[in-house]
């Protein structure tokens, strides 16, 4: 069965496909608009919203949205994502969502279903976790097939990272990885000011893998020197 972890691992869905430069004209989030809750017992919140959409903590009531979303990319995540090589069933995803949900309110880690505002159409999904090394952060994403070149995954990107260094006292950088080949992935990064620090061998576990991989990090203080303003 699919797990919490492995629902949006870093690429994008529709690879090779341009997304649009992070000064659009979206209404893009500041810092100024997040807001820690460190009296609850998540220090990230459960809501992170921005003039074009939102994303909100994983509860499985939004199982139908998200295989909806799923169902119509499915040819796209299958070239990326390990878990999207056979259509999830929905008592899996209502399982995975609510996993998603208890890793949130542990504090473990931070899924988020993106949607858009005016319509609550869901749009994707992106997500933060905890890695091996202290102080550094994960952050994965994927974007529906027919909502891709919006610059959505970069927007959801950048509103995590603005939350996990406001958030997150201990956070000292955050990672994202994918496959060489995953041109659109590689974008997002890129955009804000992520450096590749490495490449890496990897599992050959979805259809356009080739066994390689990039590793991008952006560290807290070359976040506050760019156009990330935090």
């Amino acid at each position: 069965m699919t797990s919490a972890r492995s629902l949006h691992d870093v690429e994008v869905a529709a690879a090779g496909r341009r997304h649009v430069d992070a000064n659009d004209g979206i209404g893009w989030p500041s810092c100024s608009t997040v807001r820690c809750h460190h009296l609850t017992v998540s220090s990230l919140p459960q809501i992170l919203a921005w003039k074009q959409a939102e994303l909100r903590r994983w509860e499985p009531q939004y199982v139908a949205s998200m295989l909806l979303a799923i169902e119509e990319s499915l040819s796209e995540l299958k070239q990326w994502m390990p878990w999207a090589q056979t259509m999830p069933t929905e008592e899996d995803l209502t399982t995975v969502l609510g996993q998603g949900k208890e890793a949130f309110e542990r504090d473990h880690s931070w899924e988020y279903a993106l949607f858009e505002r005016g319509t609550d159409d869901l749009l994707g999904c992106a997500g933060v976790h905890r890695t091996d090394v202290p102080g550094r952060f994960s952050v994965g994403y994927w974007i529906r097939t027919t909502r891709t070149r919006e610059g959505l995954a970069t927007a959801a990107t950048r509103t995590l990272i603005e939350a996990v260094f406001e958030c997150r006292e201990e956070a000292r950088s955050i990672v994202i990885t994918m496959d060489e080949a995953n041109a659109a992935s590689a974008a997002i990064p890129q955009k804000l000011g992520f450096r590749i620090v490495s490449y890496e061998n990897r599992e050959i576990t979805a259809q356009a893998h080739t066994g390689r991989g990039l590793v991008w990090v952006l560290d807290r203080q070359e976040a506050s020197m760019s156009t990330m303003r935090i």
